[in-house]
This record gives C-alpha cells, sequence and structure tokens, in this order.
C-alpha cells in the first residue's frame, strides 16, 4: 500500500511539472491517496477482531447469562437499525421491544460484573 501511495504521487508530481494540474490539485490528491491509505490500514487492522455478536456472546457465556431466539433477533435487527442510521442508509424507529433488549443486555452485563467482582 506505501509504494501504491508513492508511486501515485510520483505521477501527481509529474503532472504537476508538465503544467498539467496545479499545485492545489496535487495537494488534494495526494491528501486523499493519503487519508485513502490511512483507512485502508485502518480496515485491514480490525480484519481480525470479533464482530459484535461474537463479543457479546463471550460476555454472555462469561456471565452464564442466557438470551432467547427472540431476545437475539431483536438485538440483531437494532445493531442492522443503528448501522443503518449511522452509515445514513435510511432514517429508522428503534421499536420499544429493541430499546429493551439492549437496555436489558446492558443492565445484565453491568449487574454481573459487579456482583462478580465484589465476590
Amino acid at each position: 500500500m506505501e509504494r501504491y501511495t508513492e508511486v501515485k504521487h510520483l505521477e501527481l508530481e509529474k503532472l504537476s511539472k508538465m503544467k498539467r494540474l496545479p499545485d492545489e490539485k496535487i495537494i488534494q490528491k495526494k491528501n486523499r491517496y493519503e487519508k485513502a491509505q490511512q483507512r485502508l490500514l485502518q480496515l485491514l487492522t480490525k480484519l481480525n477482531e470479533p464482530s459484535l455478536i461474537e463479543e457479546l456472546n463471550a460476555i454472555l457465556n462469561k456471565y452464564k447469562l442466557t438470551l432467547t431466539n427472540k431476545e437475539r433477533s431483536l438485538f440483531k435487527k437494532a445493531r442492522q437499525t443503528r448501522n443503518s442510521i449511522i452509515h445514513g442508509k435510511k432514517i429508522q424507529q428503534v421499536t420499544k421491544e429493541e430499546y429493551n433488549i439492549v437496555s436489558k443486555i446492558i443492565y445484565l452485563v453491568i449487574k454481573h460484573s459487579i456482583l462478580n467482582r465484589h465476590s
């Protein structure tokens, strides 16, 4: 990736010297390549991270908590709704059931983490 960015920077400098691109355009393009490189590296480092569902399962197992299939489904739907909103796909209303299951999970995890800390 770094080599690719260096090659692009050299190409941009060459175009600048040939007066095919103004200096400010060169700087803008360099900045875009650098941001793209940073974002790509950020994404690559997250490849080995567990998904939120895997993390949730690990926490539930750690504290010996269970969720029904309906509760898991509601949690996944709430997560999808959140992702749609955050990534600008579409604004959706979180249902009361979705809100309640997320709140329940947070409550149970906090409760059990505090209880386990004191035992």
